[in-house]
C-alpha cells in the first residue's frame, strides 16, 4: 500500500474560527468542499505542510472541538482496508464517496485514533 499523504484532519463546529486560527499560522485554503452535513476545507503552508479543518455531522453529534483524525490518502483502498483490519481496527462508516473524485472510509484503531482513508478515484 503506496501512502501518498498524511495529516490531521481537525474537526470543529465553527469553521471560520478555525481558519482564521490557521491561517495566522500561515496556512492558506487549498480545497473547499461542501455537501450536506458536511463541509471541509484543506490548508497547506508554504513548507507543504497540510492540515484539513472539517465539520460534518459527526463532529456535531460527539461534539468535537480540536484534533479529530489524521487522513491518509492511500493508492490502493482494498489494501488499506486489509491492512486496519488485520491491525484489529473497526470500520466506524461504510465507504463512501465524498465528491466524484474520492472515495472514504474511517477506522477507529485499538488504541482509539481515528483514521480517514482517502482513496481518489482516476
Amino acid at each position: 500500500m503506496k501512502i501518498t499523504s498524511f495529516n490531521p484532519i481537525y474537526g470543529t463546529q465553527n469553521i471560520e474560527e478555525a481558519l482564521r486560527f490557521f491561517e495566522g499560522l500561515g496556512f492558506t485554503v487549498q480545497h473547499s468542499f461542501d455537501k450536506e452535513g458536511f463541509s471541509l476545507r484543506s490548508l497547506e503552508n508554504s513548507e507543504g505542510l497540510r492540515v484539513e479543518v472539517m465539520d460534518s455531522d459527526y463532529v456535531r453529534e460527539n461534539n468535537i472541538e480540536g484534533y479529530f483524525s489524521t487522513r491518509l490518502n492511500v493508492d490502493n483502498l482494498d489494501e488499506a482496508i486489509a491492512y486496519f483490519e488485520k491491525e484489529g481496527a473497526k470500520a466506524i462508516t461504510p465507504v463512501f464517496k465524498e465528491a466524484e473524485t474520492r472515495e472514504v472510509i474511517n477506522y477507529l484503531t485499538k488504541n482509539g485514533d481515528l483514521y480517514c482513508l482517502v482513496h481518489h478515484l482516476k
